[in-house]
Formats: structure tokens, C-alpha cells, sequence
């Protein structure tokens, strides 16, 4: 939903994460909510919802927050 990279400082706060699905098979379909990539900054007081993947036998991820090589702080995130 979100891909944050490129060195920068990014503040994430006070968001509603919904609505994603797998409604066919597919190969390797990876879904994330939010994904930070060598960034800075803040996530704070988000929700994020998470309901059964209709199609679920497909390889890939599902997560709310996917953090690589970045210094982002996380509180009251739900």
C-alpha cells in the first residue's frame, strides 16, 4: 500500500490500514500494508486490519510492516 525508501525521513500516524485480499492463485504475490526501506522516521498510533485472505495457498507474504535497513520507531500501532 505504502513503500517508503530512498534516504529520506518519513512520519507515519494516525492511519487505518485496510482492504487488502489474494482472490486468485498466483506466484510469489507479496502483500504489505507498509513497507519502509532505508529510511528514518516515525509510525505511530495505526491500526492496520488483517482479515483471511480469500486465496491463501499462494507463496508470499502478507504483513502489516515490513522494516529493512532503517532506523523507524513504532509505537501504539495496532
Amino acid at each position: 500500500m505504502i513503500s517508503l525508501s530512498s534516504g529520506a525521513t518519513y512520519n507515519v500516524y494516525n492511519n487505518m490500514f485496510s482492504g487488502m485480499d489474494k482472490t486468485a492463485a498466483s506466484t510469489a504475490l507479496n502483500l504489505t500494508y507498509l513497507f519502509y526501506s532505508g529510511v528514518a522516521g516515525k509510525i505511530y498510533n495505526n491500526t492496520f486490519y488483517m482479515p483471511a485472505l480469500t486465496n491463501a495457498t499462494s507463496t508470499g507474504y502478507y504483513s502489516c510492516i515490513n522494516i529493512s535497513g532503517n532506523t523507524a520507531e513504532i509505537i501504539n500501532t495496532f
